[in-house]
């Protein structure tokens, strides 16, 4: 079965077929907690549900 990564990762992450940052898993959760946060996530939630998160996306495994 191929791996289509479009359907687990996001518009800002991955565009055209490519990832649109090469960077490390702990780089991505620094990117994404503040952005949650300014969603109104709680910093150590926000923290908590990246670090538990992407480990499991295909990307990271």
């Amino acid at each position: 079965m191929q791996y289509d990564v479009k359907n687990e990762c996001c518009t800002y992450c991955y565009q055209k077929g490519v990832f649109t940052r090469d960077v490390t898993i702990n780089e991505m959760v620094e990117i994404c907690v503040p952005h949650l946060v300014d969603s109104g996530m709680p910093e150590a939630g926000a923290r908590k549900l990246m670090v538990n998160t992407l480990p499991n996306l295909t990307r990271w495994k």
